[in-house]
C-alpha cells in the first residue's frame, strides 16, 4: 500500500517585538508562536503532521487546503491574514 501526500499552506506572522505566529488556515484549531522564521517552520511541519495524525486516529477525513491567494483568512481571534 503506498503512503498518500498532502499539501497545506502553513501562515507565518511576524510579531511586533519579535518572533512569529504560526497557523495553519485548514486546522484553526493548530496554532503556535515560535522566536525564529526557521523555528516557525519547524513548528508548521509538526502542526500539520500532529493534526494528521489526530484525524486519523479518530478516523476522520483529512480536509482540504485553503488556497489563501485572493482570500482572506479570519483566525478565531478575529485577526486577520491575506
Amino acid at each position: 500500500m503506498g503512503k498518500e501526500s498532502y499539501t497545506y499552506t502553513v501562515v507565518y506572522e511576524k510579531v511586533e517585538g519579535g518572533g512569529y505566529n504560526v497557523f495553519i488556515p485548514a486546522m484553526r484549531d493548530y496554532r503556535g508562536q515560535a522566536p525564529t522564521l526557521e523555528d516557525a517552520r519547524e513548528l508548521g511541519k509538526q502542526m500539520v503532521a500532529a493534526a494528521l495524525e489526530e484525524l486519523a486516529r479518530k478516523g476522520m477525513e483529512y480536509p482540504d487546503d485553503l488556497q489563501l491567494r485572493g482570500r482572506k483568512i479570519e483566525p478565531e481571534d478575529g485577526r486577520g491574514h491575506s
